[in-house]
């Protein structure tokens, strides 16, 4: 798989001096036109690399393709859209200027206005910026009507939105004290045990931890002297609740401790005595083990509580009676971090504090000796290096196939020593006079160096160049090791793949990536075999590598790849075929719309592009119009409408009618649905010219 992070950095830093500056000066303004073509040239060529841009969104981080991407300067952007219920961002290939102008026109507005408006996605649609796409936290739109206490709890799994009335009544049960947030959580695990798909205590953890997540949103959006105490009472809670909630929602919490913020911010309202308590009740012994290193670990980073929570720990224990954990195991834990010095290191004041005599002498009989030999050393080195250059020379002009013989002979015993003193500029020359003899005309000496060169470059060389490689990569050396293995290319095609299903270090296998997709143009029939390994992991990686090759040749191995059992692979080819472009490469990718996975068939619809294939419309017509009594492919369904109207589908437009004019929609879903469906009428309506009158496509809401 490829090795994304960085660019990803690059386009996450740009993206924050754009918002910034639009929040600062506003969207139209010269300081946002000047920062937004440096924003789309690391967008383009991020997508040029790795397809959609799809950024998930936590409390104080992002995610890139499942892969965390925490900077300190990029966490007030990911709190921005935290802030604003943005669970995720998604930018296509086809993004323009206007678009991403747009998007900050919205995105800067303010929270009330946004909520009023129909929110971020509502305003998207009705701008018709198809190529930003965003998925909010909650699904539904306000509805007018009594908010029920159920209703609420309801909200706080994701299902619909969370209205600004279920907002408070829920912020009011936490303002009320521990006992009614205690009988909050204990309503939000009733509901995820009744209403969930299955009563294994991991998923239910899960849904317990997202509703928490959810309130801590709610709580964000609160004045700041309020949020000290919504968070308290929302913590003495824990202690209020009775088994087996308590041990849930304790495992829940400490478990999130270490590394969400949402978690975190509950239990440094906790003492330390009360903090012990919570593990102590909550945890196994084995558990609290493996889980008090994390938690000493963030409470020292983050309030210096470390050693407090562990004698909290140690005292409930001996109140209990219990002594699950060794004093040496607290011990160990809890060891104090190393001290800083007192202040700056005195400069040391030569004249005074080392007076220097006549009798001193600057530079020692041994140093002498050291540097005689160094230079004995650089000596010969430039003399073998003058010998080698020589018999480089004597291949290349000597006539005599004896004389022709001796120097490859010569130059045979010496190419060892090249990689000993890593001289690659001299090992380079000989590889590429080698490789062209081989490839010259036919006769003994094509012959003989082709059969040198099939010695010379064995396993042994390929894994100290690819070693060197990866220990110098950015430098100057690493650019004559990559210059030494450019040569070899041909030859390498298959070690690197051999390599590439055994590396077990991802950033070497982004670099064996690059290299195989720098050589592999001419060798796709071979590296395209290995799409039937039996190592997921290694298809995946020959996937990257033909979506980068991007050829019409390697069409044919990714349509077989597309039918893996394993859905990080065919994830892969959907990526691959989504930045080859070509209509072929489309017809390809709408295979997929076949597959058995829901989230293979939104990846498809995101990556559908304008010049679609005929049968593009009917198949993604077939999703939207699928009986579905129970929607459980929602948010399928509503990806196929958004991609309707963004191919500028107008023959769909009776169909969408069909559900746009639904008169009753019971559930929250069917309204999703529907809405869902009017808003790409008004956009296909905008941007076509239909033969009905306009009345027949203008669905009043």
């Amino acid at each position: 798989m490829e090795e994304f992070r960085p660019e990803a950095e690059r386009v996450l830093w740009r993206l924050n001096t754009l918002v910034v500056a639009a929040r600062l000066y506003g969207a139209h303004h010269a300081a946002v036109d000047q920062q937004l073509p440096r924003f789309l040239s690391e967008l383009r060529r991020f997508m040029e690399s790795h397809g959609v841009l799809a950024l998930g969104i936590t409390k104080d981080n992002f995610r890139v393709d499942g892969e965390e991407v925490a900077l300190e300067g990029l966490s007030r952007l990911a709190l921005y859209f935290y802030a604003y219920n943005l669970a995720q961002v998604t930018f296509l290939p086809e993004v323009q200027d206007a678009d991403i102008l747009g998007f900050l026109d919205i995105v800067t507005m303010e929270r009330s206005d946004l909520e009023e408006a129909g929110g971020l996605e509502h305003l998207l649609w009705e701008r018709r910026i198809y190529t930003v796409q965003v998925r909010e936290v909650s699904l539904e739109q306000l509805i007018e009507e009594e908010v029920q206490p159920t209703d609420a709890v309801h909200a706080l799994f994701g299902q619909r939105r969370l209205s600004p009335q279920e907002r408070d009544m829920i912020l009011d049960s936490i303002r009320e004290g521990p006992e009614e947030a205690a009988r909050l959580i204990g309503n939000v695990h009733e509901f995820a045990t009744r209403h969930g798909d299955t009563a294994d205590e991991r998923q239910i953890g899960e849904q317990v931890s997202h509703a928490l997540r959810v309130i801590d949103r709610a709580i964000l959006d609160q004045p700041l002297d309020d949020q000290p105490t919504l968070y308290r009472n929302l913590a003495q809670a824990q202690l209020l609740l009775e088994d087996p909630i308590r041990s849930l929602v304790g495992k829940v919490l400490l478990a999130g401790g270490s590394r969400d913020e949402a978690a975190m911010s509950v239990l440094e309202q906790l003492s330390s005595q009360e903090l012990g308590r919570l593990m102590v009740s909550s945890l196994s012994p084995s558990q609290m083990v493996s889980l008090l290193g994390d938690m000493t670990r963030a409470f020292r980073e983050g309030t210096g509580r470390s050693q407090e929570v562990l004698e909290g720990v140690a005292q409930e224990l001996t109140r209990l009676g219990q002594t699950h954990l060794p004093p040496d195991v607290i011990e160990s834990l809890s060891a104090a971090e190393p001290e800083m010095p007192a202040g700056p290191a005195k400069r040391v004041d030569i004249e005074q504090d080392l007076p220097v005599t006549d009798d001193m002498v600057a530079v020692t009989d041994e140093a002498i000796d050291e540097l005689v030999a160094l230079g004995k050393d650089v000596t010969a080195a430039s003399v073998a290096a003058e010998a080698l250059a020589t018999h480089v020379d004597l291949l290349l002009q000597e006539e005599d196939l004896e004389s022709f013989v001796a120097a490859a002979r010569v130059l045979e015993e010496q190419f060892p020593g090249l990689l000993e003193r890593s001289d690659y500029r001299m090992l380079s020359l000989v590889l590429r006079t080698l490789k062209r003899l081989a490839t010259g005309p036919t006769g003994p000496r094509s012959d003989l160096t082709r059969d040198m060169l099939l010695r010379l470059v064995d396993e042994r060389l390929v894994e100290q160049l690819l070693t060197a490689l990866w220990e110098q990569r950015g430098t100057a050396a690493g650019d004559a090791i990559s210059a030494c293995l450019e040569p070899i290319s041909d030859e390498l095609i298959i070690p690197l793949i051999q390599r590439l299903g055994k590396e077990p270090q991802r950033a070497v296998r982004a670099l064996l990536c690059d290299l195989l997709a720098r050589w592999g143009r001419e060798h796709v029939q071979v590296i395209g075999r290995h799409v039937a390994d039996q190592r997921w992991h290694l298809v995946r990686n020959v996937v990257t590598i033909m979506g980068r090759i991007a050829v019409p040749e390697v069409l044919p191995c990714l349509a077989t790849a597309l039918k893996h059992p394993e859905y990080r692979v065919r994830r892969e080819v959907v990526e691959a075929l989504a930045r080859i472009r070509t209509p072929e490469a489309q017809e390809v990718l709408l295979e997929g719309l076949q597959d058995p996975d829901p989230r293979i068939k939104q990846a498809v619809l995101l990556r559908i592009n304008g010049e679609r294939p005929s049968q593009a419309v009917s198949s993604i017509l077939q999703i939207v119009l699928h009986s579905d009594p129970l929607y459980r492919t929602l948010d399928v369904k509503k990806a196929a409408i958004r991609t309707l109207a963004r191919i500028g589908a107008t023959e769909a437009v009776p169909y969408l009618e069909r559900i746009a004019r639904r008169r009753f929609a019971f559930g929250a879903p069917a309204r999703e649905l529907r809405r869902t469906a009017r808003y790409a009428l008004e956009a296909l309506q905008r941007t076509s010219q239909p033969a009905e009158p306009p009345d027949r496509v203008n669905v009043s809401r």
